[in-house]
């Protein structure tokens, strides 16, 4: 594919992405962790053939890739940490995490961050209802 990109393209993703690394910094003026949801949406449920009755139609494949909030730090090279932070509250229960950005070069903040929250609850140690049983 990036053989269809142009010089042009690239120069112009160049710009905008030094657009956003000035943005994050200003950002970090302003606090020494950002805290975000790690995915924007939880999994979708997926039937075994087993349980699927005739009267359910069948629903999407599987997909390999579900997008994350770690763009940021993709495009920014600013380091992330993500944590667990337990379960959806629906059937069946479906674990959630949140991830933490950190300052450029600043990783022991963010792991004294990471390591305070684990401190203080215990959503690391969680297992799913199905392993638990």
């Amino acid at each position: 594919m990036a053989r269809f990109h142009t010089a042009t393209d690239y120069i112009k993703a160049q710009r905008l992405r030094s657009v956003l690394m000035q943005e994050v910094a200003d950002a970090f003026k302003l606090c020494d962790v950002i805290a975000v949801p790690a995915y924007p949406r939880l999994p979708a449920r997926q039937e075994s053939r087993e349980t699927a009755g005739s009267d359910v139609k069948p629903g999407p494949p599987p997909q390999g890739y579900r997008a994350s909030n770690s763009y940021i730090a993709n495009m920014t090279g600013i380091p992330a940490l993500v944590l667990p932070c337990g379960f959806s509250s629906g059937e069946p229960k479906l674990p959630i995490a949140f991830q933490l950005y950190g300052r450029p070069f600043d990783e022991t903040t963010l792991f004294r961050a990471g390591h305070a929250y684990q401190q203080r609850t215990d959503s690391h140690l969680q297992l799913p209802p199905a392993a638990s049983r």
